[in-house]
């Protein structure tokens, strides 16, 4: 009985080295696996960006050259210098206009003093 109870506890402690010892090399194989991936990720990963932007960059470059030839072609034309000259001049008018307002009411308020003051001398 004692040896059968002494087997039964070494069986016990057998499983439980066994289960610390595949815990342990478990933790260290994957400790290794993310190292190695990590590394070998970090060298070969900037190449295949660079190279998958390679394209993307001639690519955008070709439709920005064809975007610039449009836009020199439109501002070429009579009509959009028209209606550019519109729009600046509607944005300067009005801002002309704001400007002439505001100084003669400033003025008007000066001349009013000015007469106010007047009229009280004469009095």
């Amino acid at each position: 009985r004692l040896e059968g109870s002494m087997m039964m506890r070494m069986g016990q402690m057998e499983q439980r080295l066994g289960d610390m010892l595949v815990s342990a090399l478990t933790n260290s194989v994957n400790k290794k696996i993310e190292q190695v991936v990590t590394q070998e990720m970090k060298k070969t990963l900037p190449g295949f960006v660079n190279k998958s932007f390679e394209g993307v960059e001639k690519e955008m470059m070709t439709k920005m050259g064809g975007l610039e030839n449009r836009l020199a072609k439109e501002l070429a034309t009579s009509q959009s210098r028209e209606a550019i000259g519109r729009a600046v001049a509607g944005g300067v008018t009005e801002m002309v206009e704001n400007s002439y307002r505001q100084a003669f009411t400033q003025q008007a308020a000066g001349f009013e003093r000015a007469l106010g003051s007047m009229l009280r001398q004469m009095s």
